[in-house]
């Protein structure tokens, strides 16, 4: 789906490139109409020969491309002004991750421990599809539970790891 960023922004800048053009073809129209009231010397009298003409033939060709490569450049130029972009709407679903929660339980993270499990305990309440584990170590690793959808297990396993780690402050807290 393309969407514009500035919509407005196109509708200045043609406004913009018409003023400029327009001014542009009245100065050069007021230049001509005093050059009609004015002798002037003119050199196509000395053009006649057949490499002249073409060289000038060339030159007008190449100012006509010129010119149209310059308006190209001005549309897309008032067309980008707008900033289009292409927006990808596809569903993001979350129920794609899974989170093993790998709690250390030595004596150095035993106060943090418990603001992580918190934490996890808020964050479950916006899972939807994920699966998540806990596993804690110290010396030896144990799975407290594996890789699971089971919210309400899941709650119940870090409330309980929750309330345990309540007054734990050291590594002979944990040891009993």
């Amino acid at each position: 789906m393309l969407r514009w960023q500035w919509p407005w922004a196109i509708l200045i800048a043609a406004l913009a490139s018409a003023i400029c053009i327009l001014i542009i073809a009245w100065v050069s129209k007021r230049r001509n109409s005093r050059q009609d009231q004015v002798t002037v010397y003119n050199i196509e009298d000395d053009l006649h020969t057949e490499h002249a003409q073409a060289a000038l033939k060339f030159w007008r060709i190449a100012n006509r491309v010129a010119v149209g490569m310059l308006m190209i450049a001005l549309v897309l130029a008032c067309v980008l002004v707008g900033r289009p972009a292409h927006v990808d709407a596809q569903d993001e679903r979350s129920s794609n991750r899974d989170i093993v929660l790998c709690l250390d339980v030595s004596g150095s993270t035993l106060p943090y421990d418990h603001q992580v499990i918190t934490t996890y305990l808020d964050l479950l309440q916006h899972f939807k599809g994920e699966r998540i584990g806990l596993s804690i170590f110290n010396s030896s690793s144990r799975t407290v539970f594996p890789l699971t959808d089971d919210y309400s297990m899941v709650t119940e396993q870090l409330t309980k790891a929750n309330e345990l780690l309540k007054g734990v402050q050291t590594q002979d807290d944990i040891d009993k």
